[in-house]
């Protein structure tokens, strides 16, 4: 797993609170289950497949682990 740090508004935060109390969970398992769920809804990780082929997920992979963003000005200005 990694570690994930997010900014919520207080009444969310308090909300998760309560519902991983009386789940007897935590915040971070709810939110898991969260974006699993909107991921799910959303279809994204099938379009991710058909959008990318292997070798543009592994390029992407390898930017993400180095941490190689690009502004985006910079890369229109490449176009």
């Amino acid at each position: 797993m990694k570690r994930l740090n997010i900014t919520i508004d207080q009444l969310s935060y308090d909300n998760a609170r309560v519902a991983a109390f009386l789940q007897g969970s935590n915040i971070s398992a709810i939110i898991r289950e969260a974006l699993g769920e909107w991921f799910e809804k959303h279809k994204l990780l099938e379009k991710k497949q058909l959008l990318l082929g292997k070798n543009d997920i592994a390029k992407i992979k390898k930017v993400l682990q180095r941490n190689e963003f690009v502004a985006l000005a910079t890369v229109k200005k490449k176009m």
